[in-house]
């Protein structure tokens, strides 16, 4: 059945953007709950509601306020990571090194060094205690947040780990290198599972949900394809074929039903886990999308590019709600904050950048909000 929702409102080909998570919402005269959801079915009546009570519709625009720039790496910047509780970022690079962030200040909050070679990628574990690098020097480490020190080595790949990411449990953490695998290593360093069917590096990776309560995860390869993987069995699941030159990104929606890649096509696009169909293609950077991020409202997609600007797109019509200009050179890594309202970017001009991206106001102040009654 692959890693798809088996649910109503899967995320297949031809349709339109996945059903995101729903709360109860009392009507004008509080009688009964209704259903919120994102797309409009045909049928419903349309109603807007208080900010508090509903998600923004995808295709609303979006805010693009520089918040701050944080300044501190010497070298170039590879990746970015944001922390569950949005008081911390993390930045890693060229320079060998990881640095942590106060969101509140701006102000460098640490630094990991360790890593005999450049940083390439980093995660943070849920717990927000713990963070995930991955290395030039072929090994990716688990390092203290408290403390700063290294907790453990990941050794097993040949070449550079240019990908990590971690499990929702915080148990398992996975691993993409330049020698064509993927690993799979428990959280005290024990490799699990060896993903192989690759023919080229391994540049990113992202875990999400599938059917049955199991683990699935995406990879981004240069051989121009993404794989859909079991993460227990290490089984393929899906081949995402479509992308014209290699697939450097890949991340997934918090639902399971649709991941995206990114590509040196210049373009991103959105994939059904269920049947692997495409079913969105972003076009509008003039260079090679690198990064890409999922909301974790599930409304918008952020993406990062050679052309130095990051774009969030509507994750419903594709369409580009925000263009983030104001680095220097490439953009080469993108992640939201939980409240879906922050993203941060990292750029090869040395400097991460936080934006303010919330919907757009109303001339009243409130955010019109597009809720299907059924």
């Amino acid at each position: 059945m692959g890693c798809g929702q088996s649910s109503k409102g899967k995320y297949e080909g031809g349709a339109t953007a996945p059903k995101q998570a729903t709360s109860g919402n009392k009507n004008a005269a509080g009688s009964k709950d209704r259903e919120q959801v994102l797309s409009p079915r045909s049928g419903g009546k349309k109603v807007y509601v208080d900010e508090e009570t509903a998600p923004a519709p995808s295709n609303m625009k979006r805010n693009s306020t520089l918040l701050m720039t944080l300044q501190g790496h010497s070298d170039i910047l590879f990746a970015v990571a944001v922390f569950p509780n949005s008081q911390k970022v993390m930045s890693v690079g060229m320079d060998k090194i990881g640095m942590l962030w106060d969101v509140a200040s701006g102000a460098p909050k640490g630094t990991l060094s360790g890593h005999p070679d450049a940083v390439y990628a980093c995660a943070v574990f849920p717990d927000g205690q713990r963070v995930l690098t991955g290395s030039w020097d072929t090994t990716a480490k688990i390092w203290s947040v408290s403390s700063l020190e290294e907790l453990i080595t990941l050794s097993g790949h040949s070449k550079t780990v240019c990908a990590a990411a971690i499990f929702p449990k915080g148990d398992r953490v996975i691993t993409g290198s330049h020698d064509n695998t993927a690993k799979i290593w428990s959280a005290d360093g024990k490799e699990l599972v060896t993903l192989s069917g690759h023919t080229k590096s391994v540049f990113s990776c992202a875990v999400f949900p599938g059917s049955g309560g199991r683990q699935c995860v995406v990879t981004a390869s240069w051989d121009k394809t993404g794989i859909l993987w079991d993460a227990d069995s290490g089984d393929t699941l899906h081949v995402l074929k479509g992308h014209g030159n290699k697939v450097c990104a890949c991340a997934a929606f918090s639902s399971g039903e649709a991941v995206v890649t990114g590509s040196y096509d210049r373009t991103a696009k959105v994939w059904s886990t269920t049947t692997a169909q495409e079913v969105l293609t972003l076009k509008g950077h003039k260079d090679s999308v690198c990064a890409c991020a999922v909301f974790p409202s599930g409304e918008c997609i952020v993406t990062g590019s050679y052309d130095k600007t990051a774009r969030i797109w509507s994750a419903r019509e594709g369409v580009q709600l925000v263009e983030l200009k104001g680095h220097g050179d490439v953009v080469s890594a993108v992640a939201v904050f939980p409240d879906s309202r922050r993203v941060v970017t990292a750029s090869w001009d040395h400097t991460a950048k936080v934006w303010d991206v919330s919907p757009d106001k109303k001339k009243d102040g409130t955010e019109q909000v597009e809720v299907v009654l059924t």
